[in-house]
């Protein structure tokens, strides 16, 4: 269980962490033993501080363990303190000797939480990271801070469901580790996750000061930085050939606009000759933009891209993230159409290169290894470094029309900044054929 040591929720039969006693409740904040060096340590030292969450008897916050509805209810409860909305509810699965009892009850009856269909809560299933940003945006009233659709900035913005994509829009709520534009909007919440997320909705009601996170939506669509950013993504109506646009925009002061078009074959996950451009227009944004640098991309490849039945391009399936390890070293996806799943274990490694094109640059190389289950492939290669590099991370994978092929989504970060990246292409002809 997780011990959230909140207001008002006391140790319940059989709850091995005894919680504080009265309404308000007591305890002492101890430091936490596993958040040193935790991409969220700021945040969650904020909101232990405040006495609104605390740690296991051994002094441990776990972080990264994924919380159930009931400790969610459990936090909101002592974040918020919500007065109640509706008439309160009873559910079969949550009975008054339930630990969380009250809490359930206070959130529910806050409009924060609701049970399923079939009227239960199910206090011990795990929360999703898009239900998190839900019960906040529902209890709290959140207006939307754009009418834009912000889930456009994320790679698998298109797996958020039909009934979350609202509450998705609410970015300054969103926190994405290790990668800012990956939402995972169905994969379990940690800790951590949460912690942060209820920080940011304390933030935006004025109640505690902002903190500054490189994981943190906010931080790259509020101020509109999107200095890399997909702008087309498709394959041909044979499924033969993949293509993808790209813009950027150089953030050390330049700000040099670019575009790239990367036309590969599916087979080979080559380029096709001619298809793989990039284009920079110079060092006057006030007379060029991103969208003219795009325009002269798509123009130079057109006759090609038409040619390959690339106009118009055939969207493929996002596939949706089932795992993701702690330094994004493996990524598994669901591929609901095979019944199956892939996995994909990314290898780097990075150096300095001297010579051309830059002297004394950060050199990365990548290997992918893509696991159905049944057969291994590998792509890229270690010895094959790309200059002007120093990472990469596995962004996402999508599933060709014909569903016999599959593009993997790599992230490769460029030398002397967080924000600038490339997404590159690597693609797995029929990965199910066994």
């Amino acid at each position: 269980m997780l011990t959230l040591l909140f207001a008002g929720c006391g140790a319940g039969p059989g709850d091995p962490h005894p919680g504080p006693g009265g309404e308000r409740g007591t305890f002492t904040r101890a430091i936490l033993s596993d958040v040193g060096g935790h991409w969220a340590e700021a945040f969650i030292t904020v909101l232990a501080q405040g006495g609104v969450i605390a740690g296991y008897p051994d002094k441990s916050f776990k972080p990264d363990r994924i919380v159930t509805r009931a400790e969610l209810a459990a936090l909101v409860k002592a974040a918020f303190k919500p007065a109640p909305v509706r008439p309160p509810k009873s559910f079969p699965d949550v009975p008054t000797s339930h630990w969380a009892h009250g809490a359930i009850d206070a959130v529910v009856r806050g409009g924060f939480m609701i049970g399923d269909p079939s009227g239960l809560f199910r206090p011990q299933d795990p929360v999703k990271r898009v239900e998190v940003m839900a019960t906040l945006v529902s209890g709290l009233k959140l207006a939307a801070p754009s009418t834009q659709n912000v889930t456009d900035f994320f790679v698998d913005g298109k797996t958020v469901p039909g009934w979350a994509k609202s509450a998705a829009n609410h970015y300054e709520l969103v926190v994405s580790h290790p990668v800012p534009c990956v939402l995972r909007p169905t994969a379990g919440a940690t800790r951590a996750e949460v912690a942060v997320a209820v920080h940011q909705a304390l933030v935006k009601q004025g109640k505690l000061p902002a903190i500054t996170s490189n994981y943190l939506a906010s931080e790259h669509i509020a101020a509109g930085a999107e200095y890399h950013r997909v702008e087309q993504l498709g394959f041909s109506s044979d499924s033969k050939h993949v293509w993808i646009a790209q813009s950027y925009v150089d953030e050390d002061g330049a700000l040099i606009p670019m575009a790239s078009g990367t036309l590969k074959q599916i087979k080979t996950s080559a380029c096709v000759p001619g298809g793989c451009v990039m284009i920079a227009l110079g060092e006057s944004p006030t007379s060029v933009t991103r969208a003219d640098a795009v325009s002269d991309v798509l123009a130079k490849t057109w006759t090609l891209r038409q040619s390959l039945g690339l106009t118009p391009l055939v969207a493929g399936t996002p596939l949706p993230e089932t795992g993701r390890s702690a330094q994004s070293s493996t990524v598994s996806f669901r591929v609901d159409e095979r019944n199956a799943t892939l996995t994909v274990h990314l290898k780097q490694h990075a150096k300095i290169c001297h010579g051309p094109p830059w002297p004394d640059c950060s050199c990365a190389a990548y290997e992918l290894e893509v696991d159905d289950g049944h057969t291994l492939q590998v792509l890229g290669s270690l010895s094959s470094y790309r200059p002007g590099t120093h990472g990469f991370r596995v962004k996402g994978a999508v599933l060709a029309p014909d569903e016999h092929a599959v593009v993997i989504l790599l992230e490769a970060h460029w030398q002397g900044t967080e924000h600038l990246v490339q997404t590159l292409l690597e693609t797995v002809e029929d990965p199910f054929a066994h």
